[in-house]
């Protein structure tokens, strides 16, 4: 009678750890698959963030040359103009012979 029952008992056990040797299993399977994920989305997330800074810098680099280009035309075409001042303060000055062959050179 108890004979019985211990078998039963005893092949309940084993059932139990079969089917936690099966879920342990399963468990490591899920956490190796969830890693594996995780590397693959930090590296994916690595690469998009170089491309990202990458073309930050280019961008900067561009945005950089575009301002230094546009300050030196204006510095050029205010150089241009206080020149064009002068010259034309100091054509003024002169007297009429001096013009008349200044006029005719620039014409």
């Amino acid at each position: 009678m108890y004979g019985d029952n211990v078998e039963t008992i005893i092949g309940m056990i084993a059932e139990a750890e079969r089917e936690a040797a099966a879920r342990k299993e399963e468990a490591q399977a899920q956490a190796a698959e969830i890693v594996s994920a995780a590397e693959a989305r930090a590296s994916e997330t690595a690469k998009n963030s170089a491309e990202e800074l990458r073309r930050l810098r280019e961008r900067t680099l561009k945005d950089a040359e575009e301002a230094a280009s546009s300050a030196y035309r204006d510095a050029l075409e205010t150089a241009r103009r206080e020149a064009e001042a002068y010259a034309d303060s100091i054509l003024d000055a002169a007297d009429g012979s001096v013009r008349e062959i200044i006029g005719r050179l620039t014409k």
